[in-house]
This record gives C-alpha cells, sequence and structure tokens, in this order.
C-alpha cells in the first residue's frame, strides 16, 4: 500500500498553506490600501438621485459600508470589491483576519504535536517508531484541522452566521411545535439555537478539511480515486457527527453545569498532591508563570477543568459515535474493545491540546507585552 511521502507532505504545505496565505496577505494588503485613500472621500453612505430606480444597496455579510448600483459601471463595480469585506473573506479588519490565523495556526500546531506526542506516541499499539511513523500523517493532520479551523470562521462571520440560522430554526420549530416552543424562555432559545448553529459548522468544517486535505494527500486513502467516496464517506460522515455532537456536549456541560465547585475541588485536590515536592514546586512555578499569580490556583485549575470538559466530549462522541456508528468498523458490539485505547489516548490528547493551546495564548500575549514595554521606552529615549 502507498505511503505518504516528503514530496505529498511538501505540496500539502504548499497548495493548502502558503499560496492560501500569501493570496490573503495580498488581498487584504490590498483591500486596507483602497479603503483608506477612499475613506477621506466618503463622507456619508447614501442613494443618489439618478439611481433611485435602481438597486442602491446591496445588504450583505461582505459589504463593508460601501454601496454598489446594479447600473454601476465595471470600474465602479470593481471598486466596490475592492472596498467591501470580500477580499477579508468576510471578516471586519485585516487585524480581524490576521488574528484568525493565528489562532488557527496555534491550534493546529498544539493539536499536531499532542497527537503524536500523546495519541500516538502514549497508545501501546502504535508508539514503537511513532515519529517515523506517523509525522507525515501529523503534519497532513495538522493542515486539516488549520483549512477547516478558518472555514468555520469565514461561515459563521460571513456565509452562515448565527442569526440567520435562528431565524430558520425559530421558524421550523414554531411550525413542528409552537406550544412547546413558545413555553421555553427566550434566553434558554437563543443557547440551544446558538449550540446547534454552532456543533453544525463544527461538524461540516471538520469532515470538509478532512476530506479535501487529510484524505486527498494520502496516497492510501484517495487512490483508487474511482472508489474515494465510496471508501471515506461514511468515516466522514461518523466523524463530522462525533465532532459536533462533542461541541454540543460541552456546550451544554458548560450552560448546565456549575464550575466553580469543581474548579475548587480540583485545587484542593491539586494542593494535597502537590505537597512540598521539588515537581509540585516547579509545575506551580510554571503554571504561576503562565497563567498569573502562584497563590491564585482556582485560575489555572479553571484552564484544567475546561480541558478535560472538551477532552472527555470529544473521547466519548468519537468511541460511540465515530466508530460506534460506523458500519464498517463496530463489528456489532466489538469495537469498544478495539478502539478504547485510541479514544482513551485521544481523550489525553485533546485535553492536553486546549490546555498547550490556553498556555502558549497567554505566553505569547505575555511575552508581546514585555516587549512592547521595553520599545517604547527606547523610543521614548531616542526623541
Amino acid at each position: 500500500m502507498e505511503k505518504l511521502s516528503n514530496r505529498d507532505v511538501i505540496r500539502g504545505i504548499r497548495n493548502y498553506f502558503v499560496l492560501p496565505l500569501l493570496a490573503l496577505t495580498m488581498t487584504s494588503t490590498l483591500h486596507e490600501y483602497f479603503a483608506r485613500n477612499q475613506s477621506n472621500n466618503q463622507n456619508e453612505d447614501t442613494c443618489s438621485p439618478d439611481t433611485i430606480n435602481s438597486v442602491c444597496a446591496i445588504s450583505s455579510p461582505f459589504n463593508n459600508g460601501s454601496s454598489f448600483s446594479t447600473d454601476s459601471k465595471p470600474s465602479e463595480f470593481i471598486g466596490w470589491v475592492l472596498e467591501s469585506r470580500i477580499l477579508l473573506l468576510g471578516f471586519p479588519t485585516q487585524q480581524d483576519l490576521r488574528h484568525q490565523i493565528f489562532e488557527s495556526i496555534l491550534g493546529a500546531i498544539c493539536w499536531g504535536i499532542c497527537f503524536l506526542s500523546i495519541r500516538k506516541g502514549c497508545n501501546p499499539e502504535c508508539r514503537k517508531n511513532v515519529f517515523p511513523n506517523y509525522w507525515r500523517g501529523t503534519c497532513v493532520t495538522i493542515l486539516s484541522i488549520y483549512n477547516g479551523s478558518m472555514l468555520r470562521a469565514i461561515v459563521i462571520m460571513s456565509i452562515f452566521p448565527p442569526g440567520m440560522f435562528c431565524r430558520y430554526f425559530d421558524i421550523t420549530v414554531s411550525c413542528l411545535s409552537p406550544r412547546l416552543w413558545s413555553s421555553i424562555d427566550e434566553s434558554e432559545k437563543l443557547f440551544l439555537c446558538t449550540s446547534l448553529h454552532n456543533a453544525f459548522v463544527i461538524g461540516m468544517c471538520w469532515g470538509i478539511g478532512n476530506t479535501l486535505v487529510r484524505r486527498r494527500l494520502d496516497p492510501a486513502m484517495r487512490n483508487p480515486p474511482d472508489t474515494f467516496v465510496q471508501r471515506n464517506w461514511k468515516d466522514v460522515s461518523c466523524g463530522a457527527l462525533a465532532i459536533g455532537t462533542s461541541s454540543l456536549i460541552k456546550s451544554i456541560w458548560v450552560h448546565y453545569n456549575p464550575t466553580d465547585m469543581v474548579e475548587e475541588i480540583l485545587a484542593n485536590m491539586f494542593h494535597t498532591l502537590s505537597g512540598n515536592t521539588t515537581i509540585a514546586t516547579w509545575l506551580s512555578s510554571i503554571c504561576a508563570f503562565v497563567f498569573g499569580s502562584e497563590t491564585d490556583r482556582v485560575s489555572y485549575n479553571h484552564y484544567i477543568y475546561e480541558s478535560m470538559r472538551v477532552g472527555i466530549s470529544w473521547g466519548i462522541t468519537s468511541l460511540f459515535i465515530r466508530r460506534g456508528l460506523n458500519p464498517d468498523v463496530r463489528n456489532g458490539g466489538r469495537f469498544i474493545g478495539k478502539y478504547w485505547r485510541d479514544a482513551l489516548y485521544g481523550t489525553m490528547a485533546m485535553a492536553c491540546c486546549v490546555f498547550v493551546k490556553l498556555a502558549a495564548r497567554m505566553l505569547l500575549e505575555k511575552i508581546v507585552f514585555s516587549l512592547s514595554n521595553r520599545v517604547e521606552p527606547s523610543l521614548g529615549d531616542e526623541l
């Protein structure tokens, strides 16, 4: 069976990361340059008298306050495109787009590290020669997670925002069960709509990224091309359903389960188990450096609890939905004995990924803040 090669990994990095990133950099820079030059000439957004019979303004998530008439010239259409949010993929500003790219890269790298070191490296079934056997697959997995995360942000921001989903969901449920839906509180309706929308988008974008990136780059999954869809659609569908259900479980868990008591229990357990050992001292120092004051144990126990919550939600759905609902691998009830280790170490990897991502984000923010404070006094001295 043909395996992933170094050429496949390099081609995937080029096609699914470097080239799209360069294109986004150019288009976002072009948008910012054009918008900056046009901002002085546009004091208000009104329709001119000669365009009163045309469609004066197109209301779109991509629109940035500019107007476009159906009677406009091609040059005006190009100007409208340059000034609208299309070149920013629907994000309000270039800074928001850069922030989303950073978050997607950070999350994908953290998952890749935890995937290779914990899910594969700690699993006795596959930890032998783990790096030579799995580093290429980890690279393409990172690419699929990155692209899926970017697609999710674009869908939520521009293509299918939560407000649109909530309107259609409210109309549908009101028609099916008006008496039950009218008895629910408005805050609960909003929570239910946003949670379902988030779960749907996360599962859909994961499935698209896994199919178009992970499986298309792996020769063992894409060949023969004639049976690509037939061989992969069940696993992708069950995986997307599992990821979406995991997000829904996490949202329900956060909404209905009080976290303060659990976090205090974790803080007390950490304090009791740690004692005065050298390892505990080092661990406390690291957590204090990343998350804040060493005495505020509840603060970083919150992140531990959040990581555990995400990991457990993912592990349960991965085992019982992705494996249990897939007729190709469930084999009656024997899938539990076959995949429980993968689900267990996957749960640990996901929890570690969430914790590492939170820690890395806060650590990078501290480093940037420290560097900015060092640069500003030096500039003041020079002035």
